[in-house]
């Protein structure tokens, strides 16, 4: 009699045991695919993944006969906090950084990190004029960072320059609107830092 109740009790509980596998496994997959898709420093998409995501966006858009812009955006002066502060003291402002950009974005717009202190933008139907709005839009967030650097170190405060340009529905694409927004990036730079410029 005890080994019928068993067996009962094992047989209602195998189908639950599965499921609860089977949830495990999902979620499991879920973290990993996130893990490989995503820095982990930043949670913003990791530079293949945004790659990926974007180039296919673009595309569709283009097809659509839908306008895209991207914005590239780099830390002024990141170079000295990793130099006198060392690096877990810029993994702090980057961290910071990606979070006040992310919350200053729409929902649809795409956020990647693309290397070192360098980030980009992909976003979907703007034109020139809302693209530099909502570029202007992050220079003001970021300006309004502030990341204490150490115990008695005055903190970190926000600076970028960042570049603009549209997506041609050209063939050229995503690759030349990243380039071109590169190049008005390093123009920002060059025109004294802290700013917004257009391809």
């Amino acid at each position: 009699m005890i080994s019928i109740r068993i067996g009962i009790t094992l047989t209602a509980l195998a189908p639950l045991t599965v499921v609860a596998v089977t949830a495990s496994r999902e979620e499991l997959m879920e973290r990993l695919h996130h893990a490989a898709t995503h820095d982990g420093l930043t949670g913003t998409l990791a530079r293949t993944a945004f790659m990926e995501k974007a180039r296919a966006l673009t595309d569709r858009l283009a097809g659509e006969g839908r306008p895209a812009a991207v914005i590239t955006v780099d830390a002024d002066h990141f170079k000295r906090v990793n130099d006198n502060w060392g690096h877990p003291a810029g993994d702090r402002v980057l961290a910071r950084l990606a979070g006040v950009m992310q919350a200053s974005l729409r929902c649809e717009d795409l956020l990647g990190r693309i290397g070192g202190e360098e980030f980009a933008v992909l976003l979907t139907d703007v034109d020139g004029v809302e693209a530099r709005r909502i570029a202007v839009r992050l220079l003001d967030a970021i300006r309004g960072v502030e990341v204490p650097l150490g115990p008695g170190v005055e903190a970190y405060c926000g600076s970028a320059s960042l570049g603009v340009a549209l997506v041609t529905p050209d063939g050229a694409g995503l690759e030349a609107a990243l380039a071109a927004a590169d190049r008005a990036m390093y123009r920002a730079k060059q025109n004294g830092r802290n700013r917004v410029e257009m391809a």
